[in-house]
């Protein structure tokens, strides 16, 4: 089980898309052909690279995360939708759709700042602010404000589940991605790294699979639009068959994820993403992204407690040794009005008292000692 999970792992780490939403975007605008079954692969099958085929698989994805390298700020919504079907009350299955969550995002990379807004298909909501400073989370149903020295997101509950990177997005499944410390980054290296790739196929109309091992029991691909965008277009997971047998050369398709991208400026970025779990069956998850802003300036006020709204008397937590302390409060200038006296900084006043207090302490036991020290002599 401990060899399963830290395989599960490896793959949350290859498989990344960032996903963002508002109310006003429609819950089906994009959809894909469900592909026809994909075949097994059997890696004793497959003859060793040669360096310059390895070195020419790196340069392709190095190009192409290169692409996503030049987003360093913006503003976006998305929709998450489930798709499949159910039966209705004549017994006969339909096709439907539902909205997942919606999130709006704000982020910038050169201040390494995000907030997210996000609202999940039973109405629960939650804002994320996560700076070099530290992370807040307003959960209104609460009307409470989480303050924690973390700087990277977790996983915080179903809506912290949703907060996922940006750059990565068309790279892998929807739900196989989560902003945790440095996504980007980590699924960069892994891909990048030469002696994990395992193989390459030049396909029709331009495109390149590469595949990569990260584990014995995993293996990952990434179909590149290499006519000149280099773009993600599909990512596909396999398993070592039976299921995480160590050894197999033989591995299963159970994942599917396509992507769709548009030319803004100099580069690409990601609009539609639709992923399947098990190829052949109808479910899908799609997200649908509209890129609002590309690459301009944000003022640094609105990764604040000022700039994110938080409404007025909202309560406020702060993290400390893994437990929630109420601190305050939201006053009507948007700051926190301290109320808890461990928080509050010590006045002149309060801190002249103190120097005070501690001294004539120190006095007191010196006294003390003298006399012991008096005392222990005459007697000797």
């Amino acid at each position: 089980m401990a060899n399963l999970a830290s395989s599960l792992g490896i793959v949350s780490q290859l498989v990344l898309v960032s996903v963002i939403f508002i109310n006003a975007l429609p819950s089906t605008a994009f959809s894909i052909d469900i592909p026809p079954a994909i075949d097994d692969l059997d890696l004793a099958s497959w003859a060793p690279l040669s360096d310059s085929e390895r070195k020419h698989a790196s340069s392709l994805l190095r190009a192409a995360w290169e692409n996503s390298e030049q987003l360093r700020s913006g503003r976006f919504d998305a929709v998450v939708n489930h798709h499949g079907s159910a039966v209705g009350p004549d017994g006969r299955s339909a096709p439907r759709s539902l909205v997942a969550a919606k999130v709006s995002c704000v982020f910038d990379l050169t201040k390494d700042s995000w907030l997210y807004d996000v609202q999940l298909l039973d109405g629960n909501k939650n804002r994320y602010v996560v700076t070099p400073n530290g992370s807040l989370n307003y959960e209104p149903a609460k009307k409470w404000l989480t303050r924690s020295g973390d700087t990277a997101f977790g996983k915080d509950g179903r809506s912290g589940s949703w907060l996922l990177e940006p750059r990565t997005l068309g790279w892998t499944a929807p739900a196989d991605q989560v902003s945790v410390g440095d996504p980007f980054h980590q699924l960069r290296d892994v891909s990048l790294t030469a002696d994990k790739i395992v193989h390459l196929v030049t396909q029709e109309a331009g495109k390149t699979e590469i595949f990569w091992r990260p584990h014995e029991i995993v293996v990952a691909s990434i179909t590149l639009d290499s006519q000149g965008s280099l773009n993600p277009v599909r990512c596909t997971q396999w398993f070592a068959f039976p299921f995480g047998q160590k050894g197999s050369t033989r591995y299963k398709c159970v994942k599917v994820t396509d992507s769709k991208w548009e030319r803004r400026g100099d580069f690409n970025i990601p609009t539609h993403v639709v992923a399947m779990d098990s190829v052949g069956d109808s479910r899908q998850t799609s997200v649908d992204v509209i890129w609002k802003e590309i690459n301009e300036p944000i003022a640094e006020r609105e990764f604040t407690i000022d700039g994110a709204n938080i409404p007025t008397k909202t309560v406020v937590l702060e993290v400390m040794e893994n437990k929630s302390v109420i601190v305050g409060a939201i006053d009507d200038d948007g700051k926190v009005l301290i109320t808890n006296p461990l928080f509050k900084k010590p006045t002149a006043t309060n801190r002249g008292w103190t120097l005070l207090w501690v001294g004539l302490l120190n006095i007191a036991i010196i006294i003390c000692i003298i006399v012991f020290w008096i005392r222990f002599r005459s007697q000797a």
